[in-house]
């Protein structure tokens, strides 16, 4: 007997995996779908962001992971006491858009009542990454203590040598066997990071974008959806298919490209010495050792604040017997941090983290010559330009697996409905 599919998802979080792959499948065929009676292609002002556009404002144009620089954001208009950001010519955009959506719902040119869009105001726009980042470092505290109790890993840690001995070993358990990140750049670029920290995004609502009926009936069949949309072309942004509340800011938009290119912000999306991701973002592979550092340090001062010594069991030949110690945790010095740690110590050391996160082919051999390679580097050229010939030659074992998951992702995702019509679509354009 053939499975009927069904043609409207009703699929939320209680929905069994059954359920879930059917209901989730049939949104993605048809909500949104089947522009020009064309079947599976999304209608013009909505994009896809779950499959092949996932890192969409995280990445620039050449595959390097990026995150928005604080001081080039400013704050959108709303009418409620919170303060919200977004990238800055991103917020004239959404403000633009604000004053024009809500005229016309104040002149009822379009519904003003029975419509969850009657006044545009953001519930949620750009978030710090590095808050994040501190939280998740915070709960890696955590479970690497838990580690080194389970498995009576304590006693081997007597100072900070040992304690980076263990740390590694604890890290490429917990890459291997989850696959949460470590450094900066693979927390970044980690699904679990949402994309609102690049500053281009902006909610309308705070929905649960696991509840399908709710964005069907709710939002994308609401009185103003259509000329949300329309509004939302007009000034530059998409609407996000699975995010209906969600606004995006399409960076090859004709509106957002004269912002951008105008007096007032002088970027531009396209390759130039003016390019938007070098003046506004901060290319991530640049705070990985700084990063990296500070919280190994901070994770080790911890372990000798709550464990300052830990208890050893040695036999004692003249005793003849097992004697109980207690071992005093070295603790770490600015001397020793400036003399012993320093950038060639963290050289090795974000490299061998960074690899971790990576689905590399390198043997030992190979990562001990990129190691010596890069020391030398920083020798001849200093820190950062070590930072960067290490990037140059991993980053291409991120872009093949993200290539590839993309590849993979795009196969199933609904195709936009102007790649019909111009072959040139990258990940990067609508």
């Amino acid at each position: 007997m053939p499975i009927i599919e069904p043609t409207n998802s009703l699929a939320t979080n209680n929905s069994n995996s059954f359920e879930l792959y059917f209901y989730r499948k049939a949104y993605k065929n048809n909500a949104l779908t089947g522009y020009d009676d064309i079947p599976g292609t999304i209608v013009p002002g909505v994009a896809e962001f779950w499959y092949d556009r996932h890192l969409y404002g995280k990445l620039d144009r050449k595959g390097n992971i990026v995150i928005i620089r604080d001081d080039f954001l400013s704050i959108l208009q709303t009418a409620t006491p919170k303060t919200f950001f977004a990238l800055n010519f991103v917020a004239v955009a959404f403000n633009a858009m604000r004053e024009y959506f809500n005229k016309e719902t104040q002149s009822a040119r379009i519904p003003n009542t029975n419509t969850v869009f009657r006044d545009l105001n953001p519930t949620s726009a750009w978030d710090s990454v590095y808050d994040k980042y501190h939280e998740y470092m915070g709960g890696v505290y955590d479970v690497f203590v838990d580690y080194l109790k389970d498995f009576r890993r304590e006693d081997k840690i007597n100072n900070f040598d040992d304690f980076a001995q263990e740390f590694f070993i604890f890290t490429r358990n917990m890459v291997t066997t989850t696959g949460f990140p470590i450094t900066f750049s693979g927390f970044v670029s980690n699904p679990v990071v949402n994309s609102k920290t690049s500053g281009l995004i902006i909610d309308l609502f705070n929905g649960r974008a696991s509840n399908d009926p709710t964005k069907i009936q709710f939002f994308i069949q609401d009185n103003n959806f259509q000329f949300l949309k329309h509004a939302a072309t007009k000034h530059g942004f998409v609407i996000d298919k699975n995010i209906p509340w969600r606004l995006t800011a399409n960076l090859s938009s004709d509106y957002m490209k004269l912002l951008m290119e105008s007096p007032a912000f002088n970027v531009t999306y396209e390759p130039s010495s003016r390019q938007l991701f070098d003046i506004y973002y901060t290319k991530t592979y640049t705070l990985d050792m700084v990063f990296l550092r500070k919280y190994m340090y901070d994770i080790y001062q911890s372990l000798i604040n709550s464990r300052p010594a830990h208890s050893k069991y040695k036999y004692c030949n003249n005793l003849q017997k097992t004697i109980h110690q207690y071992v005093t945790r070295l603790p770490l010095t600015p001397a020793m941090k400036e003399q012993k740690y320093g950038t060639n110590f963290w050289l090795e050391r974000i490299c061998r983290f960074r690899l971790l996160e990576l689905k590399h082919d390198l043997a030992p051999s190979d990562i001990q010559y990129l190691i010596k390679n890069t020391q030398s580097m920083y020798r001849l050229r200093g820190e950062l330009a070590a930072l960067k010939f290490l990037h140059n030659n991993t980053k291409k074992f991120f872009l093949n697996t993200y290539n590839k998951n993309s590849m993979m992702m795009k196969a199933y995702a609904p195709q936009h409905a102007e790649s019909l019509k111009d072959d040139k679509g990258t990940a990067d354009s609508y």
